[in-house]
């Protein structure tokens, strides 16, 4: 299973929106990977370098390894996400959530203001959700790329549908 640092860097572009959204460029560091937001005169692009895209559910299942590479999926998200729609089912990174706890711990760790801030709520998804994602995009030729992080997001989704528990997606950089 995979376990991430007690202090890993993962965070969600909600989260940067709700603390920094006037910030012109923010970075948010962990070794030599990097998170950027650039707001330019009329729009925002978010590039994520290094990312990597990983199930956590609700609670463990017994025998269930929940490790995937997740590198790809985060490269993808933008195509992934614009095929959504056409295909009736919700967008991949619309699955991102974070602990509002871990947020502010690792905002602190960077000197970041924190006081004022309205986190987002960790959000928990259904699997059934994530599966009909995951499905519908694993049938067109644009998510090639992912289809191994798809097909472990299809077999982790599905013991979790079968055993009713939540999920939702974090970013690890």
């Amino acid at each position: 299973m995979r376990r991430r640092p007690r202090h890993a860097c993962v965070f969600t572009l909600a989260v940067i929106r709700a603390v920094a959204p006037d910030f012109a460029l923010a970075e948010l560091r962990r070794g030599r990977q990097l998170w950027v937001v650039r707001q330019h005169s009329h729009h925002k692009t978010h590039k994520p370098m290094g990312a990597a895209y990983f199930i956590v559910l609700e609670r463990e299942i017994d025998g269930l390894d929940t490790m995937i590479d997740g590198k790809l999926l985060a490269k993808s998200a933008d195509v992934l996400d614009a095929l959504a729609p056409k295909l009736g089912v919700r967008p991949i990174s619309q699955f991102i959530s974070i602990d509002p706890e871990q947020a502010t711990e690792f905002m602190e760790g960077k000197d970041m203001e924190v006081d004022d801030a309205q986190l987002p709520p960790l959000k928990q998804f259904s699997a059934q959700d994530g599966l009909a994602t995951v499905r519908a995009l694993m049938t067109r030729p644009e998510a090639q790329p992912a289809m191994h992080d798809l097909k472990d997001c299809e077999r982790i989704l599905s013991a979790a549908a079968q055993h009713g528990v939540g999920w939702h997606l974090e970013v690890d950089f």
